[in-house]
């Protein structure tokens, strides 16, 4: 998209996601039809803080059921109080 005027960090939602779908259909002609392989890769040539970054960014929820959450406790030994910030 040449001559963008907005960057994505300002953009609206919806720019940004045209945008995101313009990068998955050139990521998709590029790859042969893997653009899931084709992003893996460009993900695993970020660095690891770069990769951290991202995933906090995200915020991904994580959701650990309570049935789990007794295992971990009882294969790591992780005290109830650590669990219960776990699933905040």
């Amino acid at each position: 998209m040449a001559g963008c005027k907005v960057s994505s960090s300002k953009a609206s939602t919806r720019t940004v996601k045209r945008r995101s779908e313009v990068l998955e259909s050139v990521r998709d002609m590029i790859s042969g039809n893997d653009s899931r392989t084709q992003f893996t890769a460009e993900v695993n040539c970020l660095t690891l803080s770069q990769r951290q970054e991202l995933l906090q960014k995200v915020q991904l929820p994580l959701v650990i059921p309570a049935d789990h959450t007794l295992a971990m406790k009882a294969d790591l030994a992780i005290l109830w109080t650590k669990l219960r910030i776990l699933r905040r």
